[in-house]
């Protein structure tokens, strides 16, 4: 009951309403009647599995990336989740706040308690200034994934994380939570629409961030072992273990000694890991640099 109250109580309670009409403020002034049947809802979740669909319908904001966005291309959807449902999810959060730095690499940062994304740019900044230094032929790749979170293999996801050591109950309501959701988009103000989706993680559920940042583990598993089997060979030595590459989310940084073995190891592990994953490369947000050294 603590838990539940603690994460009620320090809900934004200004944020819009979602689905269900209601805005944090109202659960936060009304807690003392509603605190018993959230508590049912919530211990029933757990137990059964199951979500109610009303529960997990969402509501969809186009947000627009750009002034004078005029294509679906230029908006992000955000989820509009129901607040008991984040509720649910803020408490799976914190189940998996504590072992997420066990079970993520260094070489990611972004959403894991304990790092700081101020060290991982930093260590960007010192990446990029060696490589800018003369001598020797080098390598940097910088990957941008489209649409990341909307893109995710839900099934890979869930097996992933089967593989990683989580409970299978655990893992079953996480695919509850991403599965069984329903959406209506929000035009002006007003909900049109009632949908399913069969892929992605919703931006807005505050489970993505996590999810998300257990599928580019993957990656860095499938570039660890070709740097183990020599197939890339990082560029250089900054921490233990060799740092070859850096995740920020959406956003990938590899740095590695130029060779044709190389490149296409690591663009063979690029489409490996979008077959399985469902991410896909930006190729137009996507850039390969050389060292002047560099003649072919």
């Amino acid at each position: 009951m603590e838990e539940v109250e603690d994460i009620v109580m320090k809900a934004n309670p200004n944020k819009a309403s979602r689905p269900d009409g209601f805005s944090s403020g109202f659960f936060k002034r009304h807690w003392g009647v509603l605190k018993a049947p959230i508590l049912a809802a919530v211990q029933e979740f757990f137990v059964e599995g199951r979500l109610p669909k009303e529960m997990n319908h969402t509501f969809l904001t186009l947000v627009p990336k750009k002034e004078g966005a005029i294509s679906l291309a230029d908006f992000r959807p955000i989820a509009c989740c129901n607040f008991l449902y984040k509720i649910i999810t803020h408490l799976m959060c914190r189940r998996m706040e504590g072992i997420m730095q066990g079970l993520v690499s260094q070489n990611q940062a972004a959403f894991i308690k304990g790092r700081s994304i101020a060290e991982h740019s930093l260590l960007a900044h010192e990446m990029v200034r060696e490589f800018s230094k003369p001598g020797g032929m080098k390598a940097c790749v910088k990957l941008d994934l489209r649409k990341a979170y909307d893109m995710v293999n839900r099934d890979f996801l869930c097996h992933l994380m089967l593989a990683m050591g989580f409970d299978e109950r655990w893992v079953a309501r996480v695919r509850e939570c991403i599965c069984s959701p329903t959406f209506s988009v929000l035009i002006q103000g007003t909900p049109h629409g009632y949908f399913k989706s069969n892929r992605g993680l919703r931006q807005g559920d505050p489970l993505s961030p996590y999810l998300f940042t257990l599928v580019m583990e993957y990656f860095t598993c499938m570039m660890d072992t070709a740097v183990h089997n020599r197939r890339i060979v990082p560029l250089f030595r900054l921490v233990s273990p060799v740092v070859s590459y850096l995740i920020y989310a959406d956003d990938l940084l590899v740095l590695l000694q130029p060779s044709m073995r190389g490149m296409r190891a690591l663009s063979d592990i690029i489409e490996e890991f979008g077959r399985l994953s469902g991410l896909q490369l930006n190729r137009k947000k996507s850039r390969v640099y050389f060292s002047s050294r560099c003649t072919q």
